[in-house]
């Protein structure tokens, strides 16, 4: 189940991202409609997992998801 919601948790109409493992931080501002200095300084404050591939950094579809979900479960008011 866990997996299955991983891979289609950034599912679009145009199959952008549908087959990417990996995003650049880029791609993650545009997914998560925030901007690109909030990604790159949630990477440089290791919230949110990034590695290196070269000179280009990468994060994991499962650390996205993983954070998304996070931050969800934190921001549950009872």
């Amino acid at each position: 189940m866990f997996n299955q919601e991983v891979k289609t948790t950034f599912a679009t109409n145009n199959n952008r991202w549908d087959s990417q493992i990996t995003f650049s931080p880029k791609d993650v501002s545009i997914m998560l409609n925030i901007p690109l200095s909030t990604i790159t300084k949630m990477c440089r404050d290791r919230e949110l997992e990034v590695f290196k591939i070269g000179r280009h950094y990468r994060i994991k579809r499962k650390d996205i998801f993983n954070y998304i979900e996070k931050k969800f479960d934190e921001s549950i008011i009872i």
